[in-house]
């Protein structure tokens, strides 16, 4: 069996990338203000949360420096107002998760996918939205797979971690059939990534020094001026978003053929990517 290494994907990765970071950043920009878009629609829906969450910080760090800890027992009002806002906040979050982020990840993962053929449209990237079949399957299998993973992560962890890695290729199979079903779409990751995990983590991890220097650009800059820091922080993460995604797609590519060649799946089933 033809083994993959993270230095060949990202190689791969970095080919592709080469003359065309324009269409992938726009993209990934995109991708990335849409996942944000709870966080700016939640003060519509809550007006007064930063303000509440201000005040009972203000609130907390007056309790403990004072010893004092009754100032924010469960009786107080404020206490009670940010249990509230904060599981709305929760909820909210959920909801955009479920309802359209799973949904536009999808849509994200077959860009990339098209894009190792040719040029896609932007529209792809909305594709899952189209119909009212696939937005439902894909929605469903991303709430299902998201409750069992975070379930296991309070309660066991280790087993949670595991569960996430077998199942990360279930988002790239949807990707190029949105109409498969949740339990097929689980087996085929889990016969695929057997083996594999630890080296699919390995290849996460090797992006890591890339982080930890979009951080240290984004603190010198802020030492001129926070908002050039904030600006130049989120330009770096979108090269960084778009690179990580590009080796993950030819990663996805290498496991479509894994797949192919163990007889486990066929063109009936993953009927490839095309651009139009």
């Amino acid at each position: 069996m033809e083994l993959w290494s993270s230095y060949t994907l990202k190689t791969r990765a970095r080919q592709l990338l080469r003359g065309r970071w324009v269409p992938y950043l726009a993209v990934t920009l995109l991708f990335t203000l849409i996942g944000a878009l709870v966080d700016e629609l939640l003060p519509l829906l809550l007006p007064d949360y930063n303000a509440v969450i201000g005040e009972f910080l203000v609130l907390y760090e007056e309790a403990m420096l004072s010893g004092n800890l009754a100032m924010i027992s469960p009786g107080n009002p404020l206490l009670r107002k940010v249990y509230l806002y904060t599981g709305i906040s929760a909820a909210a979050t959920a909801v955009f998760q479920i309802l359209v982020l799973n949904v536009l990840l999808i849509g994200f993962l077959r860009w990339l996918m098209e894009a190792r053929l040719g040029q896609p449209r932007i529209s792809t990237l909305f594709s899952g939205f189209f119909n009212g079949a696939q937005w439902r399957n894909v929605a469903g299998i991303g709430l299902y797979t998201d409750i069992i993973r975070t379930l296991l992560l309070m309660l066991f962890l280790v087993p949670g971690i595991i569960y996430g890695y077998r199942i990360w290729l279930v988002p790239y199979l949807l990707a190029e059939n949105p109409y498969m079903p949740r339990n097929r779409a689980i087996e085929l990751s889990t016969a695929l990534t057997e083996g594999e995990k630890l080296r699919i983590f390995m290849l996460e991890l090797s992006f890591i020094g890339w982080a930890f220097l979009a951080g240290a650009l984004n603190g010198i800059c802020s030492l001129i001026a926070p908002a050039l820091g904030t600006v130049i922080g989120f330009i770096f993460s979108l090269f960084i978003t778009a690179y990580q995604f590009t080796a993950f797609a030819e990663l996805y590519a290498h496991m479509r053929e894994k797949a192919f060649r163990m007889g486990i799946t066929d063109s009936t089933e993953l009927a490839g990517f095309a651009v139009e």
